[in-house]
């Protein structure tokens, strides 16, 4: 049997906002990054997940970068919501929502302000 081993990379920050903003013109900036032979030179057909921070243009299932990348990599490219990102989302609201947290933080911020 043979072994398969899946490798996590950050690859770049890009300023996609001079493309367009839309589903289709980020699909085709993510694959041209992802396609840059002096780089990455990814195969599409090896792409096996995607993950991002759960923003609508992102990970909509009807017509959003979820959709046009599963057909671009022409398999099912599972979408994870981004554990960066989750861990960000549950330290905002345990540091308000968790009382000793919130005490802890408030305390921090009145030390700053001296």
């Amino acid at each position: 049997m043979d072994t398969i081993t899946i490798h996590e990379r950050f690859i770049q920050f890009s300023d996609l906002s001079v493309y367009g903003l839309d589903a289709e013109s980020l699909t085709e900036q993510i694959v041209s990054i992802l396609q840059q032979a002096n780089r990455f030179n990814i195969l599409l057909e090896n792409c096996v997940l995607q993950t991002s921070d759960r923003a609508p243009v992102m990970s909509g299932k009807a017509n959003r970068v979820q959709k046009f990348l599963r057909e671009k990599v022409n398999n099912p490219c599972v979408f994870v919501h981004c554990y960066a990102h989750r861990l960000n989302l549950v330290l905002s609201v345990s540091s308000t929502e968790v009382q000793c947290a919130r005490e802890f933080f408030d305390l921090i911020k009145r030390l700053i302000a001296l």
